[in-house]
């Protein structure tokens, strides 16, 4: 049973007295039947067909701007807004695409920059093995001397050649890739700033696109940091051959 805050029943506040209802209701009836007396004449004066017929035309018409206004709310600010987010689409794709191309192009570079070492290696060995075949002419000290020097020179310019493409190749596997993702994060500041009018969904949407981005650019950078790191090593071991 409901209780009041003192430890009474709240059914015991809804015993009303009878005899103040009836005096309350009938007075109200009496006021209320006065009143509908005292208007009658004038009620009955009032055209209610015409009446009826002025609040349909009233609501009809309100019914019609409200209609237009929907249509202009649709032109408005619809439409424009549409333009906008579609505007926003075409940029984010064009930067990704962009991109995406330049990180191919690191591959490709990378691909080139290793087929340029092992080009370099033979060369190098093709210039030892002519060199060794010469060996037979040199009969006095000084023609020894000669292609000592020589080798000490094809052996400086191989390992200055792979210096060269080693460093181009830790480039790619480390600053190129950074750069990319730099250019995301500055993509995804514009993103936000209020000038590009991109709404949050749209900056959630694009920055976990250029998460996912990134992830797949720090992915591919480990791998050619991996394969730079192992074509360091066998430098000091080509520099020695044959």
């Amino acid at each position: 049973v409901p209780m009041l805050h003192d430890g009474s029943t709240v059914l015991a506040m809804l015993d009303f007295d009878v005899q103040w209802l009836e005096g309350n209701f009938g007075t109200l009836r009496t006021t209320v039947f006065i009143q509908l007396n005292t208007d009658r004449e004038r009620l009955g004066r009032i055209d209610t067909t015409a009446v009826t017929e002025e609040v349909r035309r009233q609501l009809d018409q309100r019914l019609r701007r409200h209609t237009n206004r929907k249509g202009q709310v649709q032109v408005d600010w619809y439409v424009p807004r549409y333009s906008t987010v579609a505007k926003h689409k075409d940029k984010f794709e064009r930067h990704l695409v962009e991109v995406v191309k330049k990180s191919q192009g690191h591959d490709e570079t990378v691909q080139e920059l290793c087929v340029q070492m092992e080009k370099e290696e033979i060369r190098y060995k093709e210039q030892l093995e002519r060199l060794r075949g010469r060996l037979a002419e040199a009969e006095t000290l000084p023609m020894l001397t000669a292609f000592e020097r020589q080798v000490g020179d094809m052996a400086a310019a191989f390992w200055e050649a792979c210096q060269a493409i080693k460093g181009k190749l830790l480039y790619l596997a480390t600053r190129a890739p950074q750069e990319l993702v730099k250019a995301n994060k500055d993509f995804l500041k514009i993103c936000r700033s209020a000038e590009e009018q991109y709404s949050q969904s749209e900056v959630l949407f694009y920055s976990s696109e250029v998460e996912e981005v990134n992830s797949q650019l720090e992915k591919k950078a480990k791998e050619r940091e991996d394969r730079t790191r192992e074509l360091e090593e066998q430098l000091d071991e080509k520099k020695q051959e044959p």
